[in-house]
């Protein structure tokens, strides 16, 4: 599976790691001044990227709640 990395340009949400089914991945729209998307990455240089940009924005990161978490 592939993950991607959202990263909030606004610095409203932390960085977060979303799965390919994603709803939010599948339906992101291209050229969005306020979210930048990174990917496709395999789940550990997800998480690398992920820590990446949270140290450079100075907030966590964190798998997204929408389809990261088990139920």
């Amino acid at each position: 599976m592939a993950y991607y990395v959202s990263e909030d340009l606004l610095d409203t949400t932390e960085v977060k790691i979303h799965n390919e089914k994603c709803r939010y991945v599948k339906n992101r729209k291209q050229n969005v001044k306020t979210m930048r998307w990174h990917g496709p990455y395999d789940q550990k240089e997800a998480e690398r990227v992920a820590k990446i940009f949270s140290g450079q924005h100075r907030k966590s990161w964190r798998n997204a709640e929408c389809c990261m978490t088990k139920s």
